[in-house]
């Protein structure tokens, strides 16, 4: 059975954000396979969460059950989050962008 999905804003923005760059570099066609690629491969982790991979993030107690797995075909990584119930997705993520840095600003900093 699979998990429900829900998107954190961050995740939200992310999307929006990578589908405004893909079609702006490459054009319409582009953006609609990314988001495609990433709702599959969503609907996918909350059928089998077990395939994430543990993110080596600094020990913080907000960050202890994140992980990641990455988009085929696009350089993106999925940040996410499971429990029994549900899958929850913090972000999409650019992969050549600096890692350290955006765990520091969006997930470690307290809010």
């Amino acid at each position: 059975m699979a998990l429900r999905i829900e998107y954190e804003q961050e995740a939200l923005e992310d999307l929006i954000a990578a589908a405004r760059a893909a079609r702006e570099k490459f054009g319409s066609a582009a953006a609609e396979r990314l988001l495609d690629r990433i709702r599959d491969l969503v609907e996918l982790l909350a059928t089998q969460p077990e395939m994430g991979r543990d993110a080596a993030i600094p020990t913080h107690p907000r960050l202890d059950q994140f992980q990641f797995f990455p988009l085929s075909d696009f350089p993106y990584l999925v940040f996410f989050t499971h429990d029994d119930q549900t899958l929850r997705v913090y972000g999409v993520v650019y992969a050549a962008m600096d890692l350290p840095r955006i765990f520091r600003e969006r997930w470690i900093m307290e809010r």
